[in-house]
């Protein structure tokens, strides 16, 4: 995270602190130390203008979402 931000300031815009279920199993102050991509409700070309991150989502998480079965999953 630290190096994607020391690249493009702009990229923390879009990398969030990641709260879920061991986060809040494993720590009695939920404190997080995973982080994830979020690009709301943008587009695709929208989300392009943060290269490093799409690069991110393309390579490990596209391949993934491919495989669903729910064309929401796939689509977005």
């Amino acid at each position: 995270m630290q190096a994607l931000i020391e690249q493009d300031p702009r990229n923390s815009e879009r990398i969030q602190p990641y709260i879920g279920g061991e986060e809040v199993t494993e720590s009695p102050t939920h404190t997080h130390r995973r982080y994830i991509i979020n690009f709301r409700d943008l587009d695709e070309d929208e989300a392009r203008k943060w290269p490093e991150l799409m690069e991110i989502l393309e390579k490990q998480v596209k391949p993934q979402r491919q495989t669903d079965k729910r064309e929401t999953y796939r689509k977005h």
